[in-house]
């Protein structure tokens, strides 16, 4: 399971047709941010509001390339929903997550393995935050803590070109051209490997004696 999870992330991080429909919003909505942030850094947070549209539109293309049709844009109406209601949801759950970490850490490593699927259900159901947040702690259960170690082994593995962008911090053009691999392993591949998660989770078949 673990295997296959790490190498299907990989396999879609490197797919060339999500690359070509992903690859005009990715620059628009994180890399031109990015390059402003180089010149006025106050503005950093325009970063993460980028990528708030950008999980949206790349969990709906994942939906259209999974179902083997014409990957479309959706209509924008429809985005500007979604990724407010997963703003909302992630917020309250990370709030509750971080309340975890600071009354002890093992409790906020425990809440953030439930409620790992929080902004791809709220994407998929547009329901609100506390029906996400339970509906996540069910799924979790499949592979939750999977998920969990995978994902340390995959920010590993991707941690060199992180580390290689951040020595260029401050030099504005090379810094913003070393910049873009984090961004991408940091934005797309972090959404695609919880998409995979996900899915994997939606699919995962219990042992009989746990049912």
């Amino acid at each position: 399971m673990r295997t296959n999870l790490l190498s299907n992330s990989f396999s879609l991080l490197f797919n060339t047709n999500l690359i070509k429909a992903i690859s005009p919003f990715f620059f628009l909505l994180i890399g031109a941010p990015a390059l402003i942030s180089e010149f006025m850094p106050s503005l950093f947070i325009l970063e993460y509001l980028g990528g708030l549209f950008l999980f949206t539109i790349l969990i709906s293309f994942l939906r259209i390339y999974e179902n083997e049709d014409p990957i479309i844009f959706p209509e924008i109406k429809i985005i500007l929903k979604k990724s407010w209601k997963i703003f909302v949801a992630n917020l309250i759950s990370y709030i509750i997550i971080l309340i975890g970490f600071i009354c002890l850490i093992v409790p906020g490593i425990i809440l953030t393995k439930r409620y790992l699927y929080v902004g791809i259900i709220c994407e998929k159901e547009m329901t609100g935050p506390l029906d996400s947040m339970r509906k996540s702690a069910e799924l979790s259960k499949n592979n939750g803590w999977d998920v969990l170690l995978i994902g340390i082994i995959f920010g590993i593995i991707c941690l060199p070109i992180i580390l290689i962008s951040l020595m260029y911090e401050g030099r504005v053009f090379l810094g913003f051209i070393f910049d873009l691999p984090g961004l991408w392993i940091s934005f797309i591949g972090y959404d695609l490997f919880l998409f995979t998660a996900y899915k994997q989770a939606l699919n995962f078949k219990r042992p009989s004696y746990f049912k």
